[in-house]
């Protein structure tokens, strides 16, 4: 799996304006400065989304990475059009009632937590997210999170230029829609 490849076909597919999915994995090395944060771990998002690479549990947009090799999952966050976009892409090869679930629990634990067993597991579920209000302050009103675990995304990767993302005339209405937003 090429980065740079997937970066493209998430542009291609989400337009420019889509901001790039965080991915997220476990290290014995420090990367980035520690910072510590006094409550919720997402009071450190902005600085993950302006590509500062975070702490022992890493976080870094995807366009700092070198390779998806220790990645446990991808962190997208989404307005309401590009998640449809990604939910779409989720069910193109996997319409499991569970294929995306929306188990409740903290940030941390819907989007991390969930993730990394499910990969360790080689699930194929995906998480909704972004739903404990003990998060909600540190994303904007409209945004919710999709973590795909790379035990899935393998799969997606693979599958996302079949997906109607492209080439449809449903989704290049919605596509045009997120340029102009």
């Amino acid at each position: 799996m090429d980065i740079q490849t997937f970066i493209n076909n998430y542009y291609e597919a989400f337009s420019l304006k889509a901001e790039l999915p965080i991915a997220f994995w476990y290290s014995d090395s420090l990367l980035g400065e520690l910072k510590q944060t006094q409550g919720c771990l997402f009071k450190a998002l902005p600085a993950i989304r302006q590509g500062e690479i975070i702490r022992y549990l890493h976080f870094a947009r995807i366009d700092r990475l070198i390779s998806f090799e220790k990645v446990e999952g991808l962190l997208f966050l989404a307005t309401p059009d590009i998640l449809s976009g990604l939910i779409t892409w989720t069910f193109f090869d996997n319409n499991n009632p569970d294929a995306v679930s929306t188990p409740f629990g903290s940030g941390c634990s819907s989007t991390i937590t969930l993730t990394v067993n499910e990969n360790r597991q080689g699930g194929h579920r995906t998480f909704l997210g972004f739903f404990d209000p003990s998060v909600r302050p540190y994303v904007e009103s409209n945004l919710l999170s999709l973590t795909i675990p790379m035990s899935r995304f393998k799969t997606m990767y693979q599958t996302m230029r079949n997906s109607s993302l492209y080439e449809t005339h449903a989704w290049a209405k919605i596509k045009t829609r997120i340029n102009e937003g």
